[in-house]
């Protein structure tokens, strides 16, 4: 579940249409940021509840 919503957080950034670009510098740097983003986010809520509603 986490790791979808890290896809939807990367893809929220920039559409990804071509698989060339997933070896891209910058887009791995985009989702080393969404995985450090969601899981910031995952320590500072207190409830599932607060989570979805920080990461939405």
């Amino acid at each position: 579940m986490r790791q979808h919503l890290v896809q939807k957080i990367i893809t929220a950034f920039i559409p990804i249409t071509n698989t060339g670009a997933i070896r891209d510098t910058r887009i791995i740097n985009l989702a080393n940021y969404a995985r450090r983003v969601e899981n910031e986010t995952f320590e500072i809520a207190d409830s599932q509840e607060e989570y979805f509603h920080k990461i939405a």
